[in-house]
């Protein structure tokens, strides 16, 4: 976290502090995974208008958003919808105990279930959800995984 002073005038110092500023974006962090060459072919970044999710900026909700397009997932589903079983999603939340609570109640869903919702791979590094399509396989879906550990704004 970092804390930042901003004079008032006539008052003095006020200490604030801004989870925000220290956490990385979540669009950043789906250009970075596709600047190391994992093939993203397209990238939606969420604000709090287009949230499918309604959880941007809202308490307990990401900070930032994005889902990407995977074109190996993309082409077995046969569809170019922003929607995690198509690629994969980013979401950074405030604090790593916030991206837990998100990545659990994910996996809860999905254990809840099976057959109404497309199976993903959910993985928490630092404050970042990272949450992969199903269509892909599990050395495919770590191959994300290891380059978002690497980065060093994640």
């Amino acid at each position: 976290m970092i804390r930042r002073l901003i004079s008032v005038v006539g008052t003095g110092l006020v200490l604030v502090t801004n989870a925000q500023a220290a956490a990385p974006t979540a669009g950043k962090l789906v250009y970075a995974l596709k600047d190391h060459h994992l093939p993203i072919t397209k990238v939606m970044v969420y604000n709090t208008a287009n949230d499918p999710n309604h959880l941007l900026g809202r308490p307990n909700g990401y900070i930032s958003a994005a889902h990407f397009l995977d074109r190996r997932a993309a082409h077995e589903n046969g569809s170019q919808t922003f929607d995690t079983s198509n690629g994969g999603a980013v979401e950074v939340f405030a604090s790593h105990g916030l991206a837990e609570h998100r990545a659990n109640g994910i996996k809860g869903i999905l254990k809840a279930h099976p057959i109404l919702v497309e199976p993903e791979y959910d993985y928490v590094v630092r404050k970042v959800v990272l949450r992969i399509s199903g269509a892909l396989t599990p050395s495919e879906a770590q191959q994300y995984l290891k380059v978002l550990k690497t980065l060093p704004e994640a």
